[in-house]
């Protein structure tokens, strides 16, 4: 909601699975936030799934996973941002407006 109300376009996906279909099946993404926590496919394997297939828009991830170790494999899996829920909404915003515009 809080991307929506700041005005992006949002695409929501069901699981990761979907959310790597989705990005395979709609080009233009600016951005990607995921979760780790996801049935079917995790975020760590959403993000190696995406760089594997050359897809380059910027990926944050939104979790209450705070694990350094896993950090460190979203960040080797190629995510650029990593926020910890709870999280404040104008956070959330001023980094998609960030990732969006490297993206760009």
């Amino acid at each position: 909601m809080a991307l929506t109300d700041a005005g992006f376009d949002v695409t929501e996906a069901v699981d990761g699975q979907d959310g790597v279909n989705k990005i395979r099946s709609t080009p233009g993404f600016a951005a990607v936030v995921c979760d780790i926590n996801m049935p079917i496919m995790n975020g760590i394997q959403l993000i190696e799934t995406v760089r594997k297939e050359g897809h380059k828009m910027p990926i944050a991830v939104l979790s209450t996973e705070g694990n350094t170790e896993l950090m460190m494999r979203g960040k080797k899996a190629g995510c650029q941002a990593w926020m910890i829920k709870p999280f404040k909404a104008d956070i959330l915003v001023a980094a998609v407006k960030k990732m969006a515009s490297m993206s760009r």
